[in-house]
């Protein structure tokens, strides 16, 4: 099971970049500032260990040793280990976010679009730890809990986001809404047995998919033919 938890090093270096010693001079930080960066080195550390041995087996005094603070030091910024995940999946989730809607910032073809989504789809899945991780969180806290019900929140209000950034792409028969087209690049995308299975990637699966879909329900150019270019919604 140790396997499953393995971080490659593009992943490892992304958490453990606040890490490393400052070799430039600092100024003295306020208290604020010094609780700010504390919060965000704990975070870092939290997230590089949860995926190296999954959620049940990251303990706080762990964390706390990492990052070399006190476990008091974690509690004077997180509740208990559950939230302290749930803030770690928001920066994961956030940076899944902003990296897939760069796609769309300018006006390319769906051709085009559907290239670099699937792109994305199969760098992403490179560190397909989190679907393993998102999983295991799951079914500790229970669908049901607080803390469940927020996880929840946070992976919907992601898939409609980038549901809401493709909409455009479809014409008014297309029998989804913005959910449902985002659910779909991120379900594709954080398979979790894609991880295991080198063929098909998570990207083929996708082009596939959208392929198929906008071939169906694509939003076709007055002139005729191609598909209209899909840039930032007015």
């Amino acid at each position: 099971m140790a396997s499953i938890y393995h971080m490659d090093a593009a992943y490892r270096s992304v958490y453990e970049t606040h890490m490393k010693p400052q070799t430039a001079p600092r100024k003295r930080l306020s208290r604020t500032e010094q609780q700010a960066e504390t919060r965000q080195e704990i975070l870092a550390t939290a997230g590089a260990l949860f995926a190296r041995v999954g959620f049940g087996g990251a303990s706080l005094e762990a964390i706390a040793s990492e990052a070399g603070y006190s476990k008091g030091a974690i509690y004077s910024n997180f509740e208990s280990k559950e939230h302290l995940f749930l803030e770690v999946m928001k920066r994961y989730q956030k940076e899944s976010l902003t990296s897939v809607m760069s796609i769309f910032d300018d006006d390319s073809s769906h051709d085009v679009i559907v290239d670099r989504l699937a792109a994305w789809a199969d760098n992403l899945a490179k560190n397909g730890i989190w679907a393993f991780l998102a999983l295991e969180y799951a079914r500790h806290v229970g669908a049901d809990s607080d803390f469940g019900e927020l996880q929840t929140a946070l992976i919907r209000d992601n898939w409609w986001a980038v549901g809401k950034r493709l909409r455009p792409m479809f014409n008014s028969e297309f029998p989804g809404d913005d959910e449902m087209l985002g659910a779909l690049v991120f379900e594709l995308t954080h398979a979790p047995l894609s991880g295991i299975a080198a063929s098909p990637t998570v990207g083929q699966l996708l082009r596939l998919t959208f392929n198929g879909l906008l071939a169906a329900y694509g939003v076709q150019k007055k002139n005729g033919g191609s598909r209209k270019k899909f840039g930032k919604n007015p």
